[in-house]
């Protein structure tokens, strides 16, 4: 439509649906703190002295996976609680509140991260305020536990703020914000697995091929273990720095936890299509990542816990987004899931990208980090490569916002 090719355009197609400009963002952010990351691994002490380790882990977390929450949140919730649509006025703001969030950590004053923080719980809280009450409404409020995780966010936030304001240690307190961004990843699979899985059974059962008489159900108890856990973890770690190995026998419960709600996904061979078998290792690498964390904090050394630190972020909670704008990214802008071979082989560079920066901090040569690195730029940019378009433009189905196509495939 003519005239409505800038993204300031009140009637712009980024706009139409919460996911686009959110995903945008998290994708732009993704790659541009990597980029940075991998200048800063070859350049070393020739770089700013404020671009330190835990930088980009900051960056990311701040940018990417605040961006990637408000995003599904905007989508789904919605969606969830069959309500309208949220109105693009409010996709702007947030968007503007965001923004912040991801561009503070660049900068190189002291204040400009615990202020990154502070706004990033403060974005949070309006995010909150706008998806509570439909949330709350809901009938039975089958997914007022969404907010335990956004909760979750925000104290972590607040409490990495205050941290690094008064310039105390602050490390804890990232563990916190990644294992509640961990969090919030189990809890947006529950709600996508039911579909997917489900889906691949049902394509096995009308290609006449054996399948469990039950359907897929992804059961509230072994999920709410599991956060219970991850949030014991993190309060140690906050509370009790100096007794790591309580720390440690919790980061295993948690893994040991995660391994017992894997069962919940073994449906035979429907697990091992595309989109199941992608968010089932999603579950696998949080697994295996907190079971590392555990290990190293009681006793096997500080390469073990980033390790876990590492395999979790990466092949856990950026696996997780990366899936999320695969499924969702497409069928709220009115097209199919993507069958093409791209998709799994990019899938498949980003827990590359995991396992080399594992095998780096358990003492592999310093070049597996710049592999690592790069794994994580191909597969994100192949991801902007093939969804950018999609979310730029207006949806060739005739729609608008982000209903799914109207031939229900996807």
């Amino acid at each position: 439509m003519p005239g409505l090719n800038h993204p300031l355009q009140r009637e712009h197609a980024l706009w139409q649906c919460a996911l686009r400009p959110f995903f945008l963002g998290a994708l732009a952010v993704a790659l541009a703190v990597m980029a940075a990351w991998l200048l800063v691994l070859g350049a070393g002490p020739a770089l700013p002295a404020a671009l330190q380790p835990r930088w980009h882990g900051l960056g990311l977390m701040l940018g990417m996976g605040l961006a990637a929450v408000a995003g599904f949140l905007f989508t789904a919730v919605p969606e969830f609680t069959r309500s309208p649509e949220f109105e693009e006025a409010w996709l702007r703001r947030g968007f503007a509140l965001w923004l912040p969030c991801a561009l503070l950590p660049w900068l190189p004053w002291p204040w400009a991260e615990p202020a990154a923080a502070l706004l990033g719980a403060l974005f949070l809280a309006w995010l909150s305020r706008r998806v509570l009450p439909r949330l709350w409404q809901q009938d039975g409020r089958p997914h007022l536990e969404l907010m335990v995780g956004l909760l979750a966010l925000q104290l972590a936030l607040l409490g990495l703020a205050q941290a690094l304001g008064r310039g105390r240690l602050a490390g804890p307190w990232l563990d916190a914000l990644l294992l509640a961004f961990a969090a919030l990843t189990i809890l947006a699979l529950s709600r996508i697995s039911m579909r997917i899985v489900n889906r691949a059974l049902d394509a096995r059962r009308d290609a006449g091929l054996p399948v469990p008489e039950d359907p897929y159900l992804a059961r509230p108890p072994r999920r709410r273990l599991v956060l219970a856990l991850l949030a014991a973890q993190a309060a140690a770690g906050v509370l009790l720095g100096e007794l790591p190995r309580v720390q440690g026998w919790l980061a295993l419960a948690s893994a040991a936890a995660l391994a017992a709600l894997l069962t919940d996904w073994h449906v035979g061979r429907a697990l091992l299509r595309r989109w199941p078998l992608a968010l089932y290792l999603v579950c696998v690498s949080l697994c295996a990542g907190c079971a590392l964390w555990g290990l190293g904090l009681l006793g096997l050394g500080g390469g073990w816990i980033s390790a876990g630190r590492h395999l979790v972020a990466i092949g856990g909670f950026a696996l997780a987004i990366f899936m999320v704008m695969a499924i969702a990214g497409r069928t709220h802008v009115g097209v199919a899931l993507d069958e093409r071979p791209w998709l799994p082989a990019a899938a498949a560079l980003l827990l590359a990208a995991a396992a080399l920066r594992v095998a780096a901090a358990l003492g592999g040569p310093w070049q597996t980090l710049l592999a690592a690195g790069l794994a994580w730029m191909l597969a994100f940019g192949w991801m902007a490569a093939h969804s950018l378009p999609l979310w730029w433009r207006a949806r060739g189905d005739g729609q608008r916002g982000c209903q799914e196509p109207l031939d229900g495939e996807g």
